[in-house]
């Protein structure tokens, strides 16, 4: 069964159309790359698939259940959004202090916070946004201190909009890396403009152009 089914999505804004008729599905393992020109609604269907947004048109279902009849909680716990800003964190912590504020919100003991850290730590840009306060971080340490906060809980999906665009060559390698044994039944779908994450993911493609799309 698939864990993401998606149906004659549609949605407009000050009637213009973003995208119609939107149908696919992904399961467990499997990655999808949502790419197209800046404008044609790539940001807006991640949105709608991660439950920030109501498509015009159209059904969404997790796990073989309607998202209408999902509560909001539920959607969340299941699905991660990592949005394409910087900030989202406190800025005045640390990344660890970040990072343990929100393992205690999510009730993730230390013990369980420092085996899920340990894979991230081999990534040198990770060791070093946590003793930095988030303010004076890179837009990368931001990012990947982002990523590792609002997907510790492993989700089954995540979903990220033009996440990697932050990362060098060798981050961003390492990165997927480990997304990919972290999720390894899980499903990521991203944005981007970059077709090399297609080939590193081993993702499907959507293509969105204008008001229709191409897959």
């Amino acid at each position: 069964m698939p864990i993401l089914k998606c149906h004659s999505l549609s949605k407009s804004f000050s009637e213009k159309n973003l995208f119609s008729n939107i149908s696919f599905e992904i399961r467990p393992g499997e990655r999808l790359s949502i790419m197209g020109e800046n404008g044609v609604g790539k940001t807006t269907l991640l949105k709608v698939l991660a439950s920030q947004l109501l498509s015009d048109s159209g059904s969404l279902h997790l796990n073989g259940l309607d998202y209408s009849n999902l509560k909001f909680h539920e959607i969340k716990k299941s699905i991660a959004w990592v949005n394409s800003e910087d900030h989202g964190l406190y800025p005045k912590l640390t990344g660890l202090d970040n990072i343990q504020y929100f393992a205690k919100l999510l009730k993730i003991s230390n013990s369980e916070l420092n085996e899920k850290m340990k894979p991230w730590q081999d990534i040198g840009l990770f060791n070093k946004a946590l003793n930095e306060k988030f303010s004076l971080c890179s837009i990368g340490m931001k990012k990947i201190l982002l990523i590792f906060c609002l997907t510790m809980h492993v989700p089954q999906i995540v979903i990220m909009d033009e996440p990697f665009k932050s990362f060098d060559q060798e981050n961003k390698l390492k990165i997927i890396k480990l997304m990919s044994d972290l999720f390894q039944e899980g499903v990521i779908i991203y944005s981007t403009h970059d077709e090399s994450l297609n080939a590193h993911f081993d993702a499907k493609v959507l293509k969105l152009v204008g008001e229709a799309h191409v897959s």
